[in-house]
């Protein structure tokens, strides 16, 4: 195999949630480009028949599929509408989050109500996505690859972020477990876990000229991510480049997590 396809996915299936904006447009961008059959899952109907007819119009495959990712039905219809258009799933990305910027308080502010919306987002949707998948890949046969997005949140506690680090914790710790249940099976489960990166929802720091210095010093980088930089991070992890790497989280923050710098960053 020539070196350039090992990072091709022609005519694999790749489910991907929050695929209307940020990480997850970019992903399906990088998607279409390598060859994959794209399912784009989110809830604005308008954006992702958008973002399919821009992945058609350079050659790709896209079907977009209106998604709740918080409705076990629509987790149901997703997955098969996967299998009806393009016969099954071979790769399963997990990037629909709850927004960590709009949950942000202190635990001892924290509404119950904003708890459990975090923790049904972050942890049981990609739980049930991952089950109804490996389900599909294992009736299959041939292996697969998923990928939980998680986020450097998860590696350290970030302040007035309690709930939404804990929950991209154990969505890593569950991940390890989910790899060693089904590796025997080819089905290879890895997180990817962003730093910064300039999207809508972050748009009130980076907008801020102090706030973006402040974040510029922080990381070793001198810059914030982009949503590509995690994409082309995700396709790495689907493809054949990464065959033998499973249980694994890979960390595309610019350098900034491993300092865990006292560096009086907040959210709020």
């Amino acid at each position: 195999m020539a070196l350039a396809d090992v990072y091709r996915i022609d005519g694999r299936t790749a489910i991907i949630t929050g695929a209307s904006r940020g990480i997850g447009r970019s992903t399906a961008r990088v998607f279409g480009q390598a060859g994959g059959n794209v399912v784009l899952a989110a809830r604005d109907a308008q954006q992702l028949e958008g973002l399919q007819a821009e992945i058609e119009a350079q050659g790709g495959c896209a079907l977009a599929v209106p998604t709740d990712v918080g409705k076990d039905e629509d987790l149901q219809r997703l997955v098969a509408r996967a299998k009806e258009v393009f016969g099954g799933v071979d790769v399963l990305v997990n990037n629909a989050a709850a927004p960590a910027w709009e949950t942000a308080a202190p635990t001892h502010e924290l509404k119950p109500e904003v708890y459990a919306f975090t923790v049904d987002m972050n942890l049981r949707s990609p739980f049930l996505l991952c089950q109804l998948a490996i389900r599909q890949m294992l009736d299959q046969g041939h292996g697969g690859a998923i990928v939980n997005v998680t986020s450097i949140a998860g590696w350290m506690g970030i302040q007035n972020l309690g709930v939404y680090s804990a929950s991209k914790a154990a969505l890593m710790r569950w991940s390890e477990a989910m790899a060693l249940e089904v590796g025997p099976y080819g089905i290879r489960v890895n997180c990817v876990g962003p730093g910064f990166t300039q999207t809508d929802e972050t748009r009130k720091t980076w907008e801020d000229p102090g706030a973006l210095e402040h974040l510029r010093r922080s990381i070793p980088l001198r810059r914030p991510g982009q949503p590509e930089d995690i994409a082309h991070a995700v396709l790495f992890m689907v493809s054949d480049a990464a065959n033998f790497i499973t249980g694994q989280t890979l960390y595309v923050d610019g350098g900034w997590a491993p300092l865990r710098p006292a560096m009086g960053y907040r959210l709020t």
